[in-house]
């Protein structure tokens, strides 16, 4: 995968960040073809650990593409398995996915801070936790 980001970091052995902005540019790609051409690229890659090939042989990839590392994370679960999602870098598109998002996708909140958050105010998205901040 080193190919679409030479400075591709592994987040464990199935999970992988990369940065595909420079790939886009230098092979004038949308972020989806690229992300579709890194599910291809992997499915290709894993087709040699299978004894006996098929066209449907190969592990599966989803992909998130978002500004930063935390959301295309949250946007590689959307369309599991095998698919692909895309966050817009407009900031009214950011604000729009994030306020929808549940509080237990964000970083610190387990399934105890959720239970409380929803028992106490009522609080089942992020967007709730910023209109009820000053309760909070």
């Amino acid at each position: 995968l080193r190919e679409f980001d030479p400075h591709m970091r592994s987040g464990g052995i199935d999970e992988a960040y990369l940065d595909i902005t420079e790939y886009m540019v230098k092979h004038n790609a949308t972020s989806a073809e690229v992300s579709e051409a890194i599910r291809k690229r992997v499915r290709e890659m894993t087709l040699t650990f299978v004894k006996h090939p098929t066209p449907a042989s190969g592990l599966t990839c989803s992909c998130g593409v978002a500004p930063n590392r935390r959301l295309a994370k949250i946007c590689s679960d959307i369309n599991k398995p095998d698919g692909q999602y895309i966050l817009p870098p407009s900031r009214s598109r950011l604000l729009d996915f994030v306020s929808t998002l549940p509080i237990r996708k964000v970083g610190g909140i387990g399934r105890i801070t959720e239970r409380m958050l929803h028992d106490v105010f009522g609080v089942t998205v992020c967007g709730e936790l910023l209109q009820k901040r000053g309760e909070i």
